[in-house]
């Protein structure tokens, strides 16, 4: 036998062979091999692109928060300047508040200062006659003062000091009655008074009162006076001004002015000696 005979018989058994393993091949298996590639390639490709989409809201949400913080840390700031503000305006406000009733004060005191010396200046020639009738010597007998220079005597007992009462009553004030002193009245109670064996007493007039000032003494008023408040006495001297007042004089700075005569104030009675 040829040697190329034996060859082609070997290269034939070859090819049968070949023929035979491509027969008995899984082809099914390898296209099922594909799929599994494919779809695992698929689910790769898938679940990179949620990565992506997951990351992208996450980036996006974080870029909301940061904003929506500028925002809060910028509305702090502007309630922080707000606050401040108003705390400035609250001091201005105050300071100017202040300056207002400072300048009111001193207009009610150049008011006071006006009207006190338009009065003084009216009673000048009354003071004057009041100081130099109040130089002469006083003398005390039981509950009684009297001055021998004025000829009057004074009431100066317990209820000289105690004594309160309204020169018209509130009835007959507002009725417009401003000149009935009947009722319990100051003028009915030193019409009724009776002292040291006098029933003779009635209520003094202003210029009668200034003469129980001392005007060398801070007491404003004669040591001798053992009996007196410090507070304001009725007279009986009505207003020129206004018919429902009446003059008093206030003891402890020893000046005098008017009320309404319904008002109750302290009452001392004299009497002409």
């Amino acid at each position: 036998m040829k040697k190329e005979d034996i060859g082609l018989g070997i290269l034939a058994i070859g090819v049968l062979f070949l023929v035979l393993k491509i027969a008995t091949y899984d082809f099914a298996s390898v296209e099922h091999k594909k799929h599994e590639v494919k779809v695992e390639d698929t689910n790769t490709n898938n679940e990179t692109s949620i990565e992506h989409k997951v990351e992208a809201k996450i980036e996006e949400v974080t870029h909301k928060v940061k904003e929506v913080i500028t925002e809060i840390k910028e509305d702090i700031a502007k309630v922080e300047v707000t606050n401040k503000v108003k705390e400035v305006i609250a001091e201005i406000k105050e300071q100017e508040v202040v300056v207002v009733i400072d300048k009111k004060v001193q207009d009610v005191k150049k008011v006071v200062a006006d009207v006190i010396a338009e009065v003084a200046h009216d009673a000048q020639e009354e003071d004057v006659i009041a100081v130099i009738m109040s130089e002469g010597s006083f003398t005390r007998d039981g509950d009684l003062i009297s001055d021998s220079n004025t000829k009057l005597t004074w009431q100066d007992d317990e209820a000289s000091k105690n004594t309160v009462k309204a020169l018209v009553s509130s009835q007959n004030f507002y009725l417009g009655d401003y000149n009935n002193t009947m009722g319990d009245t100051a003028e009915m109670y030193c019409e009724n008074l009776n002292l040291g064996g006098h029933s003779d007493f009635r209520l003094p007039t202003i210029t009668e009162l200034k003469t129980l000032v001392n005007p060398n003494s801070t007491k404003f008023v004669y040591d001798i006076f053992q009996n007196i408040t410090k507070y304001n006495y009725w007279s009986s001297s009505i207003s020129e001004m206004n018919e429902k007042d009446s003059w008093y004089l206030y003891t402890s700075l020893g000046y005098s002015d008017t009320h309404p005569r319904s008002y109750s104030l302290y009452v001392r009675c004299v009497r002409d000696n």
